[in-house]
């Protein structure tokens, strides 16, 4: 996918940084996306020290330990060996030059607490398998140092200025726009509750699209967004989305309104009688209602015909008309049916 973005949408500078986290960030990862993409995509991330390559797992560890021993604000740099399935070893064991991966290092950097960075960005190659933060190559790899404010506890009004990497302050500028994008989609789901895989990748890719458009209309016309929120924003988005096939289902909705209020004599022919027999409406009830005559004798059975023009249901079987009676000295409602 990578590699066909990179085709297909070339960036200008040639350069991508992906920025990850540790769940993510690997060398092997990188070097994939590095050469899908002829180069152009580079990766910065943290890292957890258990998926360090293990020609260089040693040394980080040892740098983790000389750095927590260090104040708030230390760092190192760390090489990254590239050859051979277990190379150090066979190193001791057959003297060769050592290859160091290009571009590529970890960082060892302290803040509240050790942490753990991986870039295969820097602008050069480090010479040395170890350098500290005073040596010129190691700031020179990082490209320089740029200023980042924490608070150690001990300060009133301001917080105190170190001056770290400026990878590991891109990757605080990148991965705070992940927080705020989390924080926004939280606030204005699309979906409360994704219950299949499909549906919730989706709606992570229409809300990511959605944000970022905002952002980018913030920038290019501010003046058209300054009295609109991203809510109204997405809500219009949707609307013109599903415009057509929201008129689509109301013109549906009508024809079959229309069809249920048609009148009887419409649907049966040319009998214009409010006492004939039709099946009950289902549009108020599931249309089995109480057969009149059946009550009269104190039973309740429910039928699902009746007379149409008073609302009285009637059984098949409720009652046979009775010889002293003829039909037409009934009453409108009491309606005898033949099995």
């Amino acid at each position: 996918m990578m590699g066909h973005q990179a085709s297909r949408l070339p960036s200008p500078s040639g350069h991508r940084l992906l920025v990850t986290d540790n769940f993510y960030t690997r060398h092997a990862l990188a070097k994939a996306l590095s050469m899908f993409t002829d180069g152009e995509t580079r990766m910065l991330g943290t890292m957890h020290e258990n998926n360090v390559d293990s020609e260089s797992k040693k040394l980080v560890a040892a740098s983790i330990a000389r750095v927590e021993a260090q104040p708030r604000g230390s760092w190192e740099l760390v090489a990254i060996l590239e050859g051979e399935p277990r190379y150090i070893q066979r190193k001791k064991d057959h003297s060769r030059e050592m290859v160091f991966a290009p571009n590529a290092g970890y960082i060892v950097f302290k803040d509240k607490k050790v942490v753990l960075f991986y870039t295969n960005d820097l602008r050069g190659t480090p010479d040395e398998l170890v350098m500290g933060q005073n040596d010129p190559r190691a700031i020179d790899c990082v490209h320089g140092l740029f200023p980042i404010k924490r608070r150690t506890g001990n300060e009133n009004l301001h917080r105190k200025v170190f001056m770290v990497p400026t990878v590991i302050a891109a990757y605080n500028m990148a991965m705070n726009g992940v927080d705020r994008v989390d924080q926004l989609r939280a606030t204005n789901p699309t979906r409360h509750k994704e219950m299949r895989l499909s549906m919730s990748l989706f709606t992570w890719a229409f809300d990511l699209c959605v944000i970022n458009a905002f952002a980018l209309l913030n920038q290019i016309r501010p003046a058209d967004t300054r009295k609109i929120t991203l809510r109204e924003f997405k809500r219009r988005i949707a609307q013109q989305l599903t415009e057509k096939q929201t008129t689509i289902t109301k013109q549906l909705r009508e024809r079959k309104r229309r069809r249920n209020d048609s009148s009887v004599s419409n649907t049966i022919g040319g009998i214009c009688s409010e006492h004939i027999l039709t099946p009950n409406s289902k549009t108020q009830s599931d249309g089995w209602l109480t057969c009149m005559l059946c009550s009269i004798r104190g039973r309740q059975n429910r039928a699902r015909w009746g007379v149409w023009g008073v609302n009285v249901a009637f059984t098949w079987n409720a009652l046979l008309l009775s010889t002293s009676k003829t039909y037409s000295s009934l009453q409108p409602y009491q309606i005898c049916v033949w099995r």
